[in-house]
């Protein structure tokens, strides 16, 4: 698969091993450094612990030169571990035990954050609980839900990558556009924040409103639609009251005036469960669409069924 590849190794066996090294720079960085000889020694241990974590990374996916061993060799550029020979009289003590310092916080912090996207991935822990096949044949709407829930989970001070989050996962995406648009669905939402990178690189986290729309749904909630009258001439004077307000309001949707009209001829062909599911549908498509705003879909909803809209169901 594409990015990380997948784990070679169980992902707690690698997780650990992620921690342990962890723990060691930590170690590294809270020794002391006074002098040349007190900073070479930091300086072999810092770079015993990069290829020890660089060797790791290269064998713990199936994927030899996958992304992440990648990636890790490469941050941060911007630090360089002085070679003592050459460096050692052109610059400071403090200014060398800085870059040493520094690089091992930005390689720490790495380890720390893909491994929270790691986690996150079945795809790539090959968790054999998850249904991937099922994952497959997800619609736009179950993409959008699966990527708050993700974004709910990993919340924090960080900002994470979609498109990671999906291929990660076992979840195609249908073209290089799709990641876009459901990132702008989400904002506009003001389900989440994103930050847009070089090409099709988006990564963003979720808004308090996000968190709350998730916390609905993971609430434990039916569907009813009894509420929904049997009487087939309230529904028809219910749907041509909707389309006035909406036409007073200077809302000329006529797609929406279409399917509020297919609605109303459908009432009595099906039960009330499968009619309400039907009006649900049409609506979510519009919405997702961004044809229709969240706000006019759920009065509709609230209107004809008598109960509010999850969006997130």
């Amino acid at each position: 698969m594409n990015n990380y590849s997948r784990l070679a190794v169980p992902f707690l066996e690698f997780k650990d091993q992620i921690i342990k090294y962890r723990d060691e720079a930590q170690k590294i960085l809270s020794l002391p450094i006074s002098d040349e000889d007190s900073l070479a020694m930091v300086s072999d241990q810092t770079r015993g612990w990069e290829a020890e974590v660089n060797d790791t990374l290269r064998n713990s996916f199936e994927q030899k030169e996958n992304l992440l061993y990648r990636e890790f060799i490469e941050t941060p550029q911007e630090f360089r571990i002085p070679s003592f020979q050459n460096e050692q009289i052109k610059k400071p003590l403090g200014e060398r035990v800085k870059v040493i310092n520094n690089r091992l916080i930005a390689k720490k912090e790495f380890l720390d954050y893909n491994l929270k996207i790691i986690e996150a991935c079945d795809a790539i822990k090959q968790d054999a609980n998850v249904d991937l096949v099922q994952r497959k044949k997800y619609s736009m709407q179950e993409k959008l839900n699966f990527l708050l829930k993700k974004l709910y989970d990993l919340n924090d001070d960080a900002s994470y990558p979609f498109e990671m989050l999906f291929v990660g996962n076992g979840i195609p995406l249908k073209n290089m556009l799709e990641v876009g648009q459901i990132a702008t669905m989400l904002e506009d939402s003001g389900y989440v924040i994103c930050n847009r990178g070089m090409g099709s690189e988006i990564t963003g986290s979720i808004t308090a409103s996000g968190q709350i729309f998730v916390e609905e749904a993971l609430q434990p909630y039916q569907e009813n639609y009894d509420e929904i009258t049997s009487d087939r001439a309230e529904i028809a004077e219910a749907i041509d009251s909707i389309k006035e307000q909406l036409i007073n309001l200077s809302y000329g949707q006529e797609i929406l005036f279409n399917e509020l009209e297919e609605l109303k001829d459908s009432y009595g062909k099906m039960n009330k469960k499968n009619w309400g599911q039907l009006i649900k549908g049409k609506l979510l498509d519009l919405a997702l669409a961004k044809l229709v705003d969240n706000d006019t879909i759920s009065f509709i909803y609230e209107r004809l069924t008598g109960h509010d809209l999850h969006l997130l169901h």
